[in-house]
């Protein structure tokens, strides 16, 4: 079984609701439930019932899983590079944004929020304490910075594996070990539409149709969320997971063509390496 999530970043109250409408209009098509994280205050714009109409309703149909993408996305630290807006903060700065944000996607959708996308993928130790505190289940970045949630017996991490331009390109490596459970996560913005950005966007909404309509006619797949995923699995097992791929990038990189390079593993590097391809 190959497990795909789609996480779609920086949903916020000054957003182009128009892609997102299109984008959900697929999803409901395919009937597939996907990640949104959702930016709680951009630009003093606070999400409400009214900006965030769309979203609330797709939330209620069942195609939309809300999570929480950090507090106001703003780089505020810029001596750090990459940019972050909770890294080396405080733990009281980072927990009052935490809890500010989490509350306001609570009022709006009705619902606990148990997911965490930091903005830019950077967070640290006092982030994922943070988070465990406030009930958190899942943290979803980027595979560079699983050392500082690798302690944690609470939080499942959940890294983004590819961009969803680089989707088919996943699931096909995923293929050639068709006997072995991964998980493939691909994250997606509102500007890798051409729709949006015609400059420099990579997909249209039909072609994204296209790739769903793909991915419903491939074997052993299972679109799902990363809520879902969480809830799956216990949180050492993820975190094992992504040690895997870090092994392989920085120990075994001359193996690396031998193996997924956009997946999660689910069992060990010899497991993947003995199977027939």
């Amino acid at each position: 079984m190959i497990n795909i999530a789609i996480r779609f970043d920086d949903p916020s109250a000054i957003s182009d609701h128009t892609i997102e409408r299109g984008i959900i209009s697929v999803f409901a098509q395919y009937q597939v439930c996907a990640t949104f994280a959702v930016i709680p205050c951009q630009t003093g714009q606070w999400i409400n019932a009214d900006n965030m109409s769309h979203l609330i309703q797709a939330q209620h149909a069942g195609w939309v899983e809300i999570a929480q993408h950090g507090y106001q996305h703003e780089e505020l630290n810029e001596a750090t590079m990459p940019p972050t807006e909770f890294a080396d903060f405080t733990p009281d700065v980072q927990i009052s944004k935490i809890i500010k944000g989490q509350a306001a996607l609570e009022a709006v959708f009705a619902c606990p929020i148990r997911g965490f996308v930091p903005p830019f993928n950077t967070y640290d130790a006092t982030t994922v304490t943070a988070l465990e505190k406030q009930g958190f289940q899942y943290l979803s970045a980027g595979w560079e910075q699983h050392t500082a949630a690798s302690a944690s017996t609470l939080l499942a991490v959940l890294p983004r594996t590819c961009q969803i331009h680089e989707l088919q390109l996943a699931v096909c490596e995923a293929q050639r070990r068709p006997h072995a459970e991964q998980t493939i996560i691909a994250v997606m913005h509102h500007y890798d539409f051409i729709e949006h950005a015609p400059k420099t966007g990579k997909l249209t909404l039909p072609g994204f149709a296209s790739l769903l309509d793909w991915l419903h006619h491939q074997s052993g797949i299972k679109l799902t969320n990363l809520a879902s995923l969480s809830t799956q699995r216990s949180a050492p097992f993820w975190s094992q997971a992504v040690q895997r791929h870090q092994i392989i990038a920085g120990r075994y990189w001359r193996i690396a063509h031998l193996l997924p390079r956009r997946s999660l593993l689910h069992k060990s590097l010899w497991h993947y390496l003995r199977l027939p391809r």
